[in-house]
């Protein structure tokens, strides 16, 4: 009798080649949403290309700018400390300052309860703010 190894062997490195092909493709939502908009605009001859707010907000800017002055006017005061006392004035909520972020996050959490990976109510969604480190939950 000959010897199943070779079959197990074949149907093995096949079986492992299809588990290892990526199933999903992941996709940025805004940025998809803001191509098809330039997309739509690039199509219409003589279409202006509209402004579209920063991804900060003037917030952002305003922030830095703040920081900027309050460094120049204290010599001593690091750039980190800058910033950390003027955001207070110029921040507020989470779903305030950011609000597509927000409705992404939520609808990543509603994906996953739809898929069935979480239960209503058991998933809890948050901003990672990379320029304070600081967790926003919505």
């Amino acid at each position: 009798m000959p010897s199943p190894w070779p079959v197990v062997e074949k149907e093995w490195t096949a079986a492992t080649a299809e588990a290892g092909k990526p199933r999903f493709e992941p996709r940025g939502i805004s940025a998809e949403a803001h191509a098809r908009v330039e997309a739509r605009a690039e199509d219409e001859a003589g279409a202006r290309r509209k402004d579209r707010e920063s991804r900060f907000g003037n917030v952002f800017g305003h922030t830095v700018h703040l920081a900027i002055g309050a460094a120049l006017r204290q010599p001593g005061l690091s750039g980190a400390d800058a910033v950390a006392r003027v955001s207070k004035a110029t921040r507020g909520t989470a779903a305030d300052d950011y609000p597509a972020y927000v409705e992404q996050v939520r609808e990543y959490g509603r994906i996953l309860v739809k898929l069935g990976l979480a239960t209503a109510g058991g998933v809890r969604c948050g901003l990672l703010l990379t320029g304070d480190g600081g967790m926003r939950w919505v």
